[in-house]
């Protein structure tokens, strides 16, 4: 397994904290545990062969996948909805999560 690699952030915090770092944190703590939840999702999804869940969870957390802005994020996303068959796809994907939660736990 490789090691966590930082991911750029692409992510405006200010825009959407007016600089309040409580409320950065709060956000990022969120955004950590909707990846989390995908990530889990995603694999139990892949695993059952159930797509439905998978885009459950995508909705569930749009917010996060929107403004995260992470445009390699949104098109394994978009790909996986479409089909969950691809086990190198669902494994980048867990990889992207991983990089992007190391990324944000840097920036709480």
């Amino acid at each position: 397994m490789r090691p966590f690699a930082r991911r750029p952030l692409f992510i405006n915090f200010d825009s959407f904290t007016d600089g309040d770092p409580d409320f950065k944190k709060e956000i990022t703590e969120l955004m950590i545990d909707n990846l989390q939840e995908m990530q889990q999702v995603l694999i139990m999804a892949f695993k059952q062969n159930d797509a439905i869940i998978f885009h459950r969870v995508c909705h569930k957390i749009k917010a996060t996948l929107e403004m995260l802005e992470d445009k390699e994020l949104l098109e394994i996303v978009e790909q996986l909805k479409a089909n969950l068959t691809n086990a190198d796809q669902v494994n980048l994907l867990d990889r992207i999560c991983v990089d992007i939660i190391a990324s944000l736990q840097e920036h709480k």
